[in-house]
C-alpha cells in the first residue's frame, strides 16, 4: 500500500512543465487499521455470543453498545437505543436512582455500584417489567470513562422459587420469613420451614455445588444463593435446631453504611 501525491511545477518559468511529488509506503498503517478492524469484529462476535445482555454506556448514561442478547431481552433494536439514556430500560423509580448514582460518581468518584451485583427490575419495550441481576464494571476508553453492564434475566429463577413455595404449601408445610436490622449497619433475614429437616451428612455439603437431597434436584440452589449474597457483601448460614424443619439466615450490609465485615 502506498500513498501518492503529485502536482505540476514550472520552476524555471519556461514552457517545460515538470511533475513533482512523493510516494509514501503506508503498508504498516493499513496493517494496523486491518488489525484494529479485525479485533473489533472479533470482540463484537464474542459479545454477541454471550447469553446475558451486555450494554455499554458513557459517563452520562448514553448507550454506546447493545448486544444481541440485550435486544432479545428488552425488545429493542440497537438503532432504537443507541445514544439514548440507559434509564429507558428501567422503571421510573429505578431510573431516578441510576441517574443519581452516575451524578455522584462523576462528582466524588465513589464507586457505590461499580463492581457489585444487584437485584433490580428491568423494563421491556412493551412496558412489562421483569427481575434482573445487574453487574457494572468501569473501563477507560481512550480519554473517556465508560461503563459495562452485564444483565441476567431472573424471571425463571423467580418463577421456580414461587413454584417451590406453592408445592410446600400444598403438602402442609410452612415457610416463615423474618427480617430485622442489627446495629443499624446490616440486616438479618431468616428463612424457616417446617419440612423434614437435614441429615448430618447433608449439613456438611450444604453449600457445595451439585449436592442435593432430592432425587431430581440439581444441587445448585444454595451454592448460587451463597455466591449472590457474598457478591453483595453478605454471608449465609444454616442454624441447627431441635424443631422439625430447617432454618437458614443471611446478613447483608445496609445501603450507604461502611461495614467492613458482616457477622459470621
Amino acid at each position: 500500500h502506498v500513498w501518492e501525491r503529485g502536482e505540476a511545477a514550472n520552476p524555471n518559468a519556461t514552457e517545460e512543465t515538470l511533475i513533482e511529488g512523493f510516494i509514501t509506503d503506508i503498508s504498516s498503517i493499513k496493517q494496523t487499521e486491518q488489525a484494529l478492524l479485525t479485533s473489533h469484529e472479533f470482540a463484537d462476535a464474542i459479545v454477541n455470543s454471550v447469553v446475558d445482555a451486555v450494554i455499554t454506556i458513557d459517563k452520562d448514561g448514553a448507550i454506546q453498545s447493545f448486544n444481541n442478547a440485550a435486544e432479545n431481552m428488552f425488545g429493542y433494536q440497537l438503532k432504537e437505543v443507541i445514544q439514548r439514556n440507559v434509564s429507558m430500560l428501567m422503571p421510573e423509580h429505578h431510573a431516578k436512582m441510576h441517574n443519581t448514582f452516575l451524578d455522584n460518581f462523576k462528582q466524588t468518584q465513589t464507586k457505590t455500584i461499580i463492581g457489585k451485583g444487584r437485584e433490580l427490575v428491568g423494563k421491556r419495550k412493551d412496558g412489562s417489567e421483569f427481575p434482573i441481576h445487574l453487574s457494572v464494571s468501569e473501563i477507560q476508553s481512550q480519554d473517556e470513562m465508560m461503563f459495562v453492564g452485564l444483565i441476567r434475566d431472573n424471571t425463571e429463577q423467580r418463577n421456580a422459587m414461587e413454584a417451590m413455595q406453592a408445592v410446600a404449601l400444598e403438602h402442609g408445610n410452612s415457610i416463615l420469613l423474618s427480617c430485622q436490622c442489627e446495629e443499624a449497619k446490616y440486616v438479618k433475614i431468616s428463612v424457616i420451614d417446617s419440612g423434614c429437616g437435614l441429615s448430618k451428612k447433608a449439613e456438611g455439603t450444604l453449600f457445595t455445588p451439585f449436592n442435593s437431597t432430592k432425587e431430581q434436584g440439581m444441587g445448585v440452589g444454595l451454592s448460587i444463593s451463597k455466591s449472590i449474597i457474598e457478591e453483595h457483601g453478605g454471608s449465609i448460614h444454616y442454624l441447627k435446631t431441635t424443631l422439625p424443619g430447617a432454618e437458614f439466615y443471611f446478613y447483608l450490609p445496609l445501603a450507604n453504611t461502611a461495614v467492613e465485615k458482616v457477622p459470621v
